[in-house]
């Protein structure tokens, strides 16, 4: 299998990643048979620590021997055997799982993340190459060889391999993180992650929200030891939303960022292909919030709102078991009560919060119903409104509706 260039990642201990730190199982009967791998499954942070069809053990053809084939989304990944609750875990580190491996470079040590975390370690891998585990359940641990792979297509080196920046970072001067005066450190808030993948193309996609602190600037994409650095110095990107490749020949470093706005919002928008090339887009947007309001009720009314507001599925539920019960979340008592002027106020819970370009036109469709405190039926039950916001820009917007009239007003606070 073609080997990739090694990129070093700096994998962040994720909220999800932390229900992996579950001591492992240290004790078993000395009788115990050839161990029962059938509902064991690799869990690690080459695939997010989850129990999926994927990462689950293949009995083989003869007993106690299983196998799971995998993606190095780095250099390195830390990782253990457990079933689906953790109740039952196979790890290095407790004495129970012992490793051979048979690829060039790559080694297994237990690791210990200091904060009660007890997995293994792999390193030496190659970043987007497969490999599997080999798996031998003994009477009272497993015993596991590694093995480059196909990957669980069957598809060789032929397949696009993604290129990951997964555990790198966006650091620059041009904007800046908790308690810095900019952002050429690593923390949580700058740490690259979360990426689309394009399965036909290999193309991956990352975006990261900002605020410019300056008009001019560098920016940079780095790991945390400042050694991989992987812009052609000098590269320039323009505020314009148009994507500049930064990869190249050329001496490595940092690229230049011109045309911010100081204090405004922006996207930036890392795309990388499977021949390593990466680019880069910087575009503004605009924080918007929308709260709701309906006016024309009488004293005392309850009313509720629905719509593609808060989603494509219009989630918010109904509060009349006529209309499909309380969406999941809800209940009665989040429904807005008329005061005396006739005008239920929702609360923050209803609020949308949302990012758009500036300029742009957002277009929502909703509909609410009202009804007396008993529900036992609606005074208001009216068609769906359809409503637009022209030239959105950042900022709070208030859709009021008229009860009696079935409109909408939109009002920038």
């Amino acid at each position: 299998m073609k080997k990739l260039n090694k990129i070093t990642a700096a994998f962040a201990s994720l909220a999800l990643a932390a229900a992996a730190f579950i001591g492992c199982v240290d004790s078993y009967p000395d009788n115990e048979p050839v161990g029962e791998l059938g509902d064991i499954y690799l869990r690690g942070s080459m695939n997010d620590w989850e129990a999926t069809d994927d990462s689950k053990l293949v009995a083989g053809d003869t007993t106690g021997f299983y196998s799971v084939t995998w993606q190095a989304k780095g250099e390195s990944e830390t990782f253990k055997f457990a079933d689906s609750a953790w109740g039952t875990q196979y790890c290095q580190y407790k004495g129970n799982a012992s490793y051979v491996s048979n690829v060039s470079g790559v080694e297994i040590t237990s690791a210990d993340d200091g904060n009660g975390g007890e997995n293994d370690k792999l390193t030496g891998l190659s970043t987007g190459s497969w490999y599997k585990f080999s798996v031998v359940a003994g009477p009272v641990s497993i015993s596991v060889t590694v093995e480059e792979a196909e990957s669980q297509g069957g598809v060789t080196s032929s397949e696009p391999v993604p290129y990951y920046f997964d555990g790198m970072y966006l650091v620059g001067g041009v904007f800046k993180t908790e308690g810095n005066d900019n952002a050429f450190n690593f923390t949580a808030e700058n740490l690259i992650y979360g990426a689309s993948v394009d399965s036909k193309t290999g193309v991956v996609t990352y975006t990261k929200d900002i605020t410019a602190i300056g008009e001019n600037g560098e920016l940079g994409i780095n790991d945390s030891t400042w050694n991989n650095k992987i812009a052609v110095k000098g590269t320039e990107v323009k505020a314009d939303g148009i994507a500049v490749v930064i990869t190249g020949d050329g001496e490595k470093g940092n690229f230049n960022v011109s045309g911010l706005k100081v204090d405004s919002p922006y996207r930036v928008t890392i795309t990388t292909t499977p021949e390593k090339e990466v680019s880069v887009s910087i575009e503004e947007i605009a924080n918007y919030t929308l709260t709701f309001e309906i006016k024309g009720l009488e004293e005392g009314m309850l009313a509720w709102l629905n719509g593609n507001c808060w989603g494509s599925s219009w989630p918010c539920g109904w509060a009349l078991s006529g209309w499909g019960g309380v969406g999941e979340g809800f209940a009665l008592t989040d429904a807005a009560e008329a005061d005396s002027d006739g005008v239920a106020s929702f609360s923050e819970k209803w609020n949308v919060t949302n990012v758009a370009k500036p300029g742009e036109t957002l277009s929502f469709e909703l509909k609410f119903i009202a009804s007396d405190d008993d529900w036992e039926s609606t005074k208001f039950d009216k068609d769906n409104i359809s409503f637009d916001i022209e030239d959105v820009s950042a900022g709070t917007y208030k859709v009021s509706i008229n009860a009696e009239e079935n409109t909408v007003t939109v009002t920038k606070q």
